[in-house]
């Protein structure tokens, strides 16, 4: 009966964990350009393309409606201060708008591999956007 106790906990994290496993790699289309409806998160790093200090790092939580519509948030990861994010999703192509509160973005890209690669302008430069997609989405 011990052994049963013990070994209960372990097959239901088992299970857990291979169901979201699943979940969570039936989200992107199986060529890796576009997301189903569903809820994602992002980590995300905007690096500007000539000088600067480096990349500013963010945490990009989406949600896709089956009729392209994105909306969530965004914060930087140096931050508790969140944005509203909206925009739309049609046939890999993405593009979302935050703010205000972090500064008004415009980011305009695509989906590649399960990935958003997309640029930006602000402050007199362009910036390069990617988010990489966290497992499970928070």
């Amino acid at each position: 009966m011990t052994k049963f106790r013990l070994a209960l906990p372990a097959l239901a994290a088992s299970l857990v964990l291979a169901m979201g496993t699943g979940a969570y790699a039936e989200r992107t289309s199986t060529d890796g350009t576009s997301l189903a409806p569903g809820n994602y998160t992002f980590a995300t790093s905007l690096t500007p393309r000539t000088f600067g200090v480096g990349s500013y790092l963010g945490i990009l939580n989406l949600r896709v409606s089956a009729d392209g519509t994105v909306g969530g948030y965004f914060r930087y990861e140096d931050s508790s201060q969140s944005a509203t994010v909206v925009g739309g999703l049609t046939n890999g192509n993405l593009w979302i708008d935050y703010g205000p509160g972090l500064g008004s973005n415009h980011i305009v890209g695509h989906i590649e591999n399960g990935k958003i690669v997309g640029t930006t302008y602000f402050s007199g430069q362009t910036y390069d956007f990617v988010g990489s997609q966290r497992s499970p989405a928070i």
